[in-house]
């Protein structure tokens, strides 16, 4: 399974070859940008997902995305599961992490 909506954003990790990406129904989807292998859903926002970011730092392998539902989604990259999530606010959004 992959996106069946128009992918919004997505970022490279730094060191290795994933790709995290992000739609504009809430997906969010890990895959190998080199193999062309597609992982599986990391987790799903309500509304489209705006932003996603590596952590650079080596030591923690997490991934962020965040959306238009104030969701702020924390990713355990070595595992692919959600370490954490806040729900950040009512109303609003947010459109860079």
């Amino acid at each position: 399974m992959f996106h069946k909506a128009p992918i919004n954003c997505f970022a490279l990790h730094p060191t290795s070859n994933i790709i995290v990406s992000g739609d504009l129904e809430g997906g969010v989807f890990y895959s190998n940008y080199v193999t062309g292998e597609f992982g599986s859903i990391l987790a799903t926002h309500a509304e489209s997902v705006e932003s996603i970011a590596f952590c650079k730092n080596p030591v923690n392998p997490y991934c962020v995305s965040c959306g238009i539902d104030t969701k702020i989604i924390i990713y355990d990259i070595k595992k692919f599961e959600v370490r954490h999530k806040v729900q950040a606010a009512k109303v609003g959004g947010f459109t860079k992490v």
